[in-house]
């Protein structure tokens, strides 16, 4: 979309008063149009990247190949004379000495070349009616010191992968040239384009050169500088850049090597660009940059105080960036190391405006809002902050000199905090009216001192976060609830979430080691909190005793995905003392792990009913205490307890679509099935893998082993007493069997008791065996 804009200025498809924003915004309807009308598509190969682009937040659009060979047959016919020449292999030298004589191409007005194997241009290149010319050469072609002398109208240059050093003095015939892209160039000397006076867009994106040349400053009406990805750039001469008072576009991204000058140091051997001159541009709307070197930001002033740019892209710092997501967002601010607070002040007037803000190694600050925008950061959406040592609070509203405005955090979407190992809560106080009203996603991981994570407003009713999405707790050592009461060490609530914590949006849930929390929910949910949660994961916590009271888990009902591991003392997922209530629980769950949890014995505390109708994959590992881990209300007194301990014990039809089973080391299982398995059970199942069930005689009861015609893959290791795969329940011997007709991959190892595979005799001819 980028590259669309940068031709569209240069043939003026746009009024000239148009600033750059105004025509991006032009542009961007123009291809929501095409698209409406199947003429453009998105692109479908993932670089639609929010970060790529300021201007657009889709920054590719394709064009369907029928579309784009009508084009060309249109574009081939007069009055429009494109030429659009994409030959590979032999013919390619052939074919452009071909073009070269044809006599229409002196009538062209755009040409499109993308070349492959050609080494050098020839001379007389004649098209005096020609403005567009693109030249994709792709093995650095060198381009012949008179080649541009016949083209005087051309308006945009495209040339990507050719050879400029040095750069052909033809190119000062370009009187007329709008725009020049020289992008993955080879470029040693370039001071001839301070002939092109009518230059308003000018891109390097990746080339290969190191210095800019003086004689950028007699390009007076230039309005776009693109420098991104130039990671050989060392020098910008002194007033280059504030000499440019046109400019409304300045792109340095990707480009970190610039040796700026330190402000009012002039140390007579090179005088390089200072970042201040950026401010004089007073057209700027749009700048990407990145500094290596904080101490290159003065201290006593404010740098950047009457700009007026309505995106920017501005990364200060060395060290690789951690990624932070991408982000629809205009204004970017990433600081790496600043660890003065007077230094992060000169950028004051840009931290109120930013929409994303990273802070990283940033070592004076205590209080963030307090410190660093006392408006309460009205404009934020994702904030992030990363080892900051001493940071204790992000909001103190209980600070006596300062009073928290209200909305602080209106606009924030995103906050993630980590390895802040002085943090002792998010807000320490009660939360401002209207703030974090907007937050999705909140993170917090590695926060050593922090026992709560927000302050319990007494008299609020309705929720604190009415939309957040995601939570996502790690490594939270001293947390001990969510909500804190007016005392930091109350321990009040034993529950994580206490029953006026209400997040009636919640949908995805992680928690990782909490050593502290003894229960995540409180007996009773408030109405409507909890209820849109479709994914939960907790591993770690090893003061928890049972994960769900009956009552919270009934409320699941939108739950789909659901993960516990390594928690050492859970003895049941859900635990209730009601045993008369019928339980109908998880409707939708589609995935259920469970993983190392040597105390759990089985899933619920009590039998239950449920059918598990969309379950598709099961695992249980490393569970050792497990018995029965599904019972049903109505089937107690059914089993020989001493004989078999059946993993699955039910009654009705259940795990109707199931595909997917794998349990290991579950020592205390006898039996994985009830001889009598109800119609319409298990009857998807594909893949079954057991491992290390040491007290499990046989795999499969002979009737459950008739189920599974959808059976394909079988793997059995490592269970010590194992005699057969499939049992015989004294079924008549004369009754032919076909069992596993789709079996494709069955694997058995280290069974030192297998005796055969099935009790009695049977028939199977196993057609899709592989191995």
């Amino acid at each position: 979309m980028d590259r669309l804009l940068q031709y569209a200025m240069g043939l003026s498809l746009f009024k000239a008063s148009y600033s750059w924003e105004k025509a991006a915004n032009k542009l961007t309807t123009l291809v929501e149009n095409l698209k409406v009308s199947s003429l453009l598509l998105d692109n479908e190969d993932g670089d639609n990247r929010i970060g790529g682009s300021l201007l657009f937040d889709k920054a590719f659009v394709r064009m369907h190949d029928v579309v784009r060979d009508v084009a060309r047959s249109i574009a081939s016919k007069d009055p429009h004379r494109f030429v659009v020449k994409e030959v590979v292999g032999s013919q390619e030298a052939v074919e452009l000495q071909e073009w070269k004589r044809m006599d229409e191409c002196r009538n062209c007005s755009r040409i499109s070349l993308i070349r492959r194997n050609v080494d050098a241009l020839a001379q007389g290149f004649v098209c005096p009616q020609l403005e567009f010319f693109l030249l994709n050469s792709r093995n650095y072609l060198k381009i012949p010191d008179d080649f541009f002398q016949d083209t005087e109208q051309l308006r945009v240059l495209d040339l990507c992968k050719v050879s400029l050093a040095p750069s052909p003095s033809s190119l000062s015939f370009l009187s007329n040239l709008q725009t020049l892209s020289l992008s993955k160039c080879r470029i040693k000397d370039i001071g001839v384009i301070g002939e092109l006076k009518r230059l308003q867009i000018l891109s390097l994106v990746e080339s290969h050169i190191e210095q800019l040349p003086k004689e950028m400053m007699q390009l007076s009406d230039l309005r776009v500088l693109g420098l991104q990805n130039c990671y050989w750039l060392r020098v910008i001469p002194r007033n280059v850049i504030s000499s440019l008072s046109r400019l409304e576009y300045l792109s340095m991204k990707g480009s970190p090597y610039i040796e700026w000058e330190p402000e009012g140091l002039n140390t007579g051997k090179r005088n390089n660009a200072c970042l201040s001159e950026i401010k004089h541009l007073s057209r700027l709307r749009t700048l990407e940059v990145q500094v290596l070197d904080p101490n290159l930001l003065p201290e006593d002033v404010v740098l950047f105080d009457n700009v007026k740019w309505n995106r920017y892209s501005i990364k200060i710092g060395d060290r690789l960036w951690r990624s932070i997501g991408e982000y629809k967002a205009l204004r970017r601010l990433m600081l790496n190391e600043v660890r003065s607070l007077e230094m992060v002040k000169c950028l004051s007037k840009l931290l109120k405006r930013s929409q994303v803000l990273h802070l990283m190694r940033l070592n004076d600050t205590k209080h963030v809002v307090n410190e660093l925008d006392k408006d309460g950061f009205v404009e934020l959406k994702y904030l992030d902050i990363w080892k900051c040592l001493n940071i204790r609070y992000i909001l103190h509203p209980t600070l006596a000199e300062w009073i928290p405005p209200p909305n602080t955090f209106v606009v924030l979407e995103e906050l993630d905090l980590t390895f802040l190992d002085n943090l002792e809560a998010v807000c320490h106080g009660p939360i401002p009216l209207g703030s974090f009203v907007n937050l999705r996603i909140l993170r917090l991981w590695n926060c050593k001192r922090m026992k709560y994570v927000f302050t319990l407003h007494a008299n609020r009713r309705e929720s604190d976060f009415p939309r957040l999405q995601s939570l996502s707790l790690g490594c939270l050592i001293e947390l001990i609830s969510f909500y804190s009461t007016r005392s930091i060490d109350s321990h009040e609530s034993m529950q994580f979430f206490n029953q006026k914590a209400t997040f009636p949006a919640l949908e995805s849930l992680d928690v990782f080691s909490l050593p502290n929390v003894r229960a995540l929910w409180h007996k009773q949910l408030p109405p409507d909190s909890f209820f849109k949660l479709r994914t939960l994961n907790m591993s770690h916590c090893n003061k928890l005793l049972n994960f769900f009271p009956v009552y919270v888990a009934k409320a699941f009902v939108q739950l789909e995905d659901l993960c516990i591991a390594y928690c050492a003392k859970l003895e049941a997922i859900v635990a209730t003392e009601d045993e008369t209530t019928p339980l109908f629980l998880f409707p939708k769950l589609n995935s259920l792990r469970l993983q190392s949890l040597p105390r759990l014995k089985s899933f619920f505390s009590r039998r239950f009913t449920s059918r598990w109708p969309l379950l598709e994959t099961l695992e249980v590992l490393y569970c050792d205490k497990v018995e029965i881990f599904f019972q049903e209300i109505g089937l107690e007194g059914e089993i020989d307890c001493e004989v078999q301990q059946p993993f699955f014990l039910v009654e009705k039809a259940a795990f109707p679509i199931l595909e997917s089973l794998n349990v290991y080391f579950l020592h205390n299982v006898r039996a994985l099935w009830h001889k009598q398995l109800p119609a319409n059970s298990f009857t998807k199942l594909k893949r079954l893998k057991v491992s290390r069930c040491n007290k499990l005689l046989n795999v499969f009861p002979l009737s459950v082993a008739k189920a599974l015609v959808q059976l394909e893959d079988l793997y059995i290791e490592s269970c010590g007493v194992l005699e057969e795969i499939v049992g015989n329940e004294n079924e008549d011997e004369t009754t032919p069997l076909f069992l596993f007709p789709k079996l494709a991959s069955p694997r058995f190892s280290e069974l030192p008791q297998l005796k055969r595979f099935c009790t009695r005799g049977f028939t199977s001819r196993w057609p899709l065996l592989k191995h």
